[in-house]
């Protein structure tokens, strides 16, 4: 059993209160902590030489993720858990429809981030 208070021992995480076996590379991932020592859930599965904050990763706000990306929730890869996702450079699409959510921390919405890069906003062409 493991709680906020009790965690569990090294190689194994908490999971609705029970501790299992740390994830392996490739393996499916749904949070953060989940793979064993050395990998980060990256775009869902266990991924080696990838850091924290990078895109792909989980995070839960925009200063969790590298100076490049903002903290959102991306549907196509989680409905519940939002991810770092890399800013759109100049003359890169917006899409029709501006997949950037703003993520709900502590009951505050945190500053709007993205979708483009400083400096940048997204134009409607053509």
């Amino acid at each position: 059993e493991c709680n906020i208070n009790k965690p569990c021992p090294k190689d194994q995480f908490c999971d609705v209160h029970m501790c299992r076996s740390c994830l392996h590379e490739s393996t499916p991932c749904h949070f953060i902590g989940t793979c064993c020592q050395g990998f980060v859930c990256q775009y869902g599965q266990c991924t080696k030489g990838v850091k924290q904050g990078m895109p792909g990763t989980y995070c839960d706000k925009t200063s969790e993720c590298d100076e490049n990306s903002c903290c959102v929730r991306e549907l196509s890869l989680s409905t519940r858990n939002s991810v770092c996702k890399p800013m759109l450079n100049e003359y890169e699409s917006c899409g029709p429809i501006n997949l950037f959510h703003q993520v709900y921390t502590d009951g505050r919405v945190e500053p709007v981030c993205g979708p483009c890069k400083q400096g940048l906003q997204c134009k409607n062409v053509g």
